[in-house]
């Protein structure tokens, strides 16, 4: 109980400071910069994908470690093999973003009509993407904490960074000119994440230590094939995330993307406060599962899909579609009254959570390849059905493709997870 609580304690922290950012930004931003603001921000939860899966297979080794006596220094070598990759992976995307991502012609994609804007998106954007792909290797840290279960202390760190994101944002807000409010948030974002991979050394005893390549190289391939399996998972589910704004602009412009990305993160509340409630259970159901208690793990899942999931999304998600004016009001400052496009976006967040339960379970036990086929079967309706609805209904289309396309996973994950727990399924 007290780890969770630690952990909506500090998604709280994340939700607060979204909204103070997002509530500042509306307001002193011009319609178009708040847009592309939005845009931007949702590359950050993308960005995290374009780590070939090996940071979510990280943290399932050393969560499977944890539960193996005198393993520290096999911990440590596994963090630094995943650190020294993802340095690499980190630094070629960033001079490849720079390199092609100029020749994009991004205010013709977004229907910008601003010259200012539309001169600076050409080498913001870029830039933007290359930095998130140089924080690749420090979102590592996190991670580690996380699988050791030290669950509190992370989640307090998260809770300070969060607090220094948001007085970068305010900085650059204030200095009334838009990139420098990119650069000071991003910026700003890059520093965190430094400062909690000096702490994870600090707090584990562990001292930079070069291995020969081959030696890196065998831990990697260890865990190669889950972690690229996760890769493929991530990335699908990241674009499915991202395809609703980006496509809302796409139709509409950046100020449809605008309000549309608003109401979405009203209903994204649900989900984040779902996900910090049961990201606790992961390393959990891997070190149990270890250790052969499957009635633990099926116990916690049980109490997962009876309890948590009707209370968070049927009932939290009702009060959202009828308040959702009322809390954009006094969030943002505009009245964005729609119930058609609140209540499809309500459907698609109580879709995800049903799926987003049996998919904790599945990724701790290592059960990844038959999501992952599943999510790729699904990424082409997930792409072509927005595009095709959004022409013939606008962000109306836009969301109504993503709840159907959410509703398969529904009926899929039941059986799923069902075999998991009767043949004690474990790949770790």
């Amino acid at each position: 109980m007290t780890r969770s609580a630690a952990t909506v304690g500090a998604r709280l922290a994340t939700v607060l400071s979204l909204l103070v950012t997002m509530a500042l930004g509306s307001r002193r931003l011009a319609t178009e910069e708040f847009g592309l603001w939005t845009i931007l921000f949702a590359l950050m939860n993308f960005a995290t994908a374009v780590d070939f899966g090996f940071r979510y297979g990280l943290g399932n080794r050393l969560a499977a470690l944890k539960a193996v006596p005198n393993s520290d220094d096999e911990q440590r070598d596994s963090f630094l093999a995943v650190f020294h990759l993802e340095c690499l992976i980190g630094l070629a995307g960033f001079l490849l973003f720079l390199g092609l991502l100029p020749w994009v012609d991004w205010p013709g994609l977004f229907k910008i009509q601003s010259p200012v804007l539309a001169a600076q998106i050409r080498w913001l954007f870029p830039l933007v993407c290359g930095l998130l792909m140089l924080n690749q290797p420090l979102t590592l840290a996190s991670t580690a904490f996380f699988a050791d279960q030290q669950i509190v202390f992370i989640s307090i760190l998260s809770a300070v960074q969060w607090g220094l994101l948001v007085l970068a944002f305010w900085v650059g807000l204030y200095a009334h000119s838009f990139p420098a409010l990119v650069l000071a948030f991003f910026g700003m974002y890059l520093l965190c994440g430094g400062g909690v991979t000096v702490l994870l050394a600090v707090r584990r005893g562990w001292r930079w230590n070069w291995s020969p390549w081959r030696h890196q190289k065998s831990i990697l391939r260890s865990f190669s094939r889950p972690s690229l399996e996760f890769f493929a998972l991530s990335l699908s589910a990241m674009t499915a995330n991202l395809i609703g704004p980006f496509l809302a602009g796409v139709v509409g412009g950046l100020k449809s993307a605008g309000d549309f990305w608003l109401i979405q993160r009203i209903f994204g509340l649900l989900l984040t406060l779902h996900l910090a409630l049961l990201s606790p259970l992961a390393p959990a159901y891997t070190f149990h599962a270890r250790q052969g208690d499957w009635v633990w793990v099926k116990n916690k899942f049980l109490y997962s899909v009876r309890v948590v999931w009707p209370l968070l999304f049927i009932g939290g998600g009702l009060a959202l579609f009828l308040a959702h004016p009322l809390l954009l009001r006094l969030w943002s400052g505009r009245w964005i009254g729609d119930y058609w496009l609140a209540g499809l976006l309500a459907v698609s967040a109580i879709l995800a959570g049903w799926a987003n339960t049996h998919s904790i379970l599945l990724n701790s036990l290592g059960i990844i390849r038959v999501q992952v086929v599943y999510s790729w079967i699904v990424l082409i309706p997930v792409i072509v059905l927005p595009v095709i609805f959004g022409k013939i209904f606008g962000i109306y289309g836009v969301a109504l493709a993503s709840a159907v396309c959410t509703a398969p996973a529904t009926f899929l994950y039941i059986g799923w997870v069902r075999s998991a727990l009767e043949y004690k399924q474990l790949n770790i």
